[in-house]
């Protein structure tokens, strides 16, 4: 009889190793499995997020790069190249009625090359004095069509870059003592354009400081030797 319980105790735990055997073995695989899952899902979400910080850097990049302002058109072989370059800048909303140039080579809502072969005339419309015709070699002038005094502006190239401060001068002089039959212009301003070319522009407040803000923006090397306003006390 004890040989009988003997056995069936040691059948039973027989049984009961191979199930406890079975189910350790089948909850290894089940934790690797899941561990193998897990690795492999983070490193998806590694590279998902990789990838998705490069995309966001790439956007980043495209924006910054169509967000930089354009540089303008710099390029000056003469002086109506730097009104024609400022002049384009400007939408249908900011334009006004405007010509170039001189009464023989007149240009309609553009700017245009003015002659100096009438020094009188020079100083007449665009103000530069007739005494200092032969320290520039070329010039450009845009108008205001129906009223001077609203917008003038003269841009003139120097033969001799050492004059920029005297031409300065003599501007200022000569624009403020101009016999005005409509009224003072609000403001005149000088400006420079790199080291040989300057220019003189008065008129309307709102006008020049439009004007003035385009220049400086087409021209990095341009500074304003001169603002004065009112120009007439």
């Amino acid at each position: 009889m004890k040989k009988i319980l003997a056995l069936i105790l040691a059948a039973a735990m027989l049984f009961a190793l191979a199930a406890c055997t079975g189910n350790t073995s089948t909850q290894g695989n089940e934790d690797q499995s899941v561990s193998d899952t897990t690795v492999e899902s983070t490193a998806d979400s590694a590279i998902e997020a990789e990838t998705s910080v490069a995309e966001s850097d790439s956007t980043v990049a495209e924006s910054e790069t169509s967000a930089a302002p354009q540089a303008g058109n710099t390029e000056i072989s003469k002086a109506v190249d730097i009104l024609n370059t400022v002049w384009a800048t400007y939408g249908d909303a900011e334009k006004f009625p405007v010509a170039g140039g001189d009464i023989e080579n007149s240009v309609m809502d553009a700017p245009g090359t003015y002659a100096l072969t009438d020094a009188e005339a020079v100083e007449a419309t665009l103000g530069f004095p007739q005494a200092d015709i032969a320290l520039i070699d070329d010039a450009a002038s845009l108008m205001h069509m129906m009223n001077a005094n609203t917008f003038t502006c003269g841009v003139y190239h120097l033969t001799d870059s050492a004059n920029m401060s005297k031409v300065s001068d003599s501007l200022k002089t000569a624009i403020s003592g101009k016999q005005w039959m409509c009224g003072f212009p609000d403001t005149l301003i000088i400006i420079s354009v790199g080291s040989d070319y300057i220019l003189s522009a008065y008129g309307n407040a709102e006008i020049i400081e439009n004007f003035k803000t385009k220049v400086l923006a087409n021209y990095a090397d341009s500074a304003v030797l001169l603002e004065e306003v009112p120009l007439a006390a």
